[in-house]
């Protein structure tokens, strides 16, 4: 019975979403450069006194994504939710993680630390941004 009513209490964890701060696609080219399509982009998202620093770049037909969350935190996972299909990457010491290659699509990620999700709730891995 007491194992039933640990199950029924609702969870401590706190969820923070996180706000861009910066995504190298929205940069402007310098005067004379041409845009290229490379793919490759880095955002800079923050929330609840963490910094995630997002790399996201072309593997053949899927996406490399990886990362590293900066800001007080031992241990994590990363948890990347699409529609299909779930990825689960773990933080180093550092709090750097590589996920496996992914499709393009849209994506939830979540970083969980003691705790604390904090989360991203539109990634777009593709060509269209």
């Amino acid at each position: 019975m007491a194992a039933r009513a640990a199950a029924d209490r609702p969870s401590l964890r706190r969820r923070v979403l996180a706000g861009l701060r910066f995504d190298s696609a929205q940069r402007p080219l310098a005067l004379g450069v041409r845009a290229e399509q490379s793919g490759a982009r880095q955002l800079l998202f923050l929330g609840a006194g963490h910094e995630l620093d997002l790399r996201i770049a072309p593997a053949d037909t899927l996406w490399a994504v990886t990362g590293q969350l900066l800001g007080p935190a031992d241990a994590g996972e990363v948890v990347l939710q699409g529609t299909a299909a779930t990825w689960h990457g773990v933080l180093n010491e550092l709090g750097e993680f590589t996920l496996p290659p992914v499709p393009g699509g849209s994506y939830m990620l979540s970083v969980r630390v003691a705790g604390l999700d904090i989360e991203v709730p539109d990634v777009t891995l593709g060509y269209s941004v």
